[in-house]
């Protein structure tokens, strides 16, 4: 039942996180003057935008539970929506290490957030089975609570981060960050990861 839920909640997933991360990453390594004013831009146009993903998948739920012709999921894809924004808000600190070169962090993050999301997958959801409750739904809630608790590590290593100097060169390929360029170059990668996404999830 999880993996149903995954099949249809990795496709929004790994758009939000590829598109987030290297649209970030590209800002941060194009920025002309403070990292932290582009990191901070970048944001006021992720946050809203995950906040609208998330909640229009939320509303999808029982529609994309029929489609899979597994109506008893329709709780857990509505809930994994609350990982898909927080998702929105974690992948672009992600990017801001990645376009700082400080791929040791970014590791940490990741293998962090790994950790904490396998225990609350197993811990969470053997709770539930034990109260006779739906697995499915309680590893659901474990994967959200992990989402919800990597948010605040990751933002506080990225304050960290962009206090520290960069190791660029400069050059003309610093350009100021533009909210409409940005937003086109966020949509066309968007567009992009969705299909391979999709591919790669349609057969589950």
């Amino acid at each position: 039942a999880f993996s149903r839920v995954l099949a249809l909640a990795n496709i929004p997933n790994n758009v939000v996180v590829a598109s987030s991360t290297q649209g970030v990453s590209r800002a941060v390594a194009r920025a002309p003057g403070s990292e932290r004013e582009a990191f901070a831009a970048t944001m006021r146009v992720h946050i809203p935008l995950a906040f609208v993903v998330a909640a229009l998948f939320a509303a999808a739920a029982p529609l994309l539970a029929r489609f899979e012709g597994a109506p008893h999921i329709a709780p857990p894809l509505a809930l994994v929506a609350v990982v898909l924004f927080m998702y929105g808000v974690y992948a672009p600190t992600i990017g801001l290490l990645n376009g700082r070169a400080q791929f040791t962090r970014q590791a940490m993050l990741d293998v962090t957030f790994a950790v904490i999301r396998t225990a609350g997958l197993l811990g969470i959801g053997y709770l539930f089975v034990r109260r006779g409750e739906p697995g499915v739904l309680g590893a659901t809630l474990g994967f959200v609570v992990a989402a919800t608790l990597i948010v605040p590590i990751a933002l506080a290593i990225a304050r960290r981060s962009t206090g520290q100097p960069a190791n660029r060169d400069a050059g003309p390929s610093r350009t100021p960050f533009r909210p409409r360029v940005y937003l086109t170059e966020l949509l066309s990668l968007a567009g992009a990861q969705f299909f391979t996404s999709a591919v790669m999830q349609v057969d589950i």
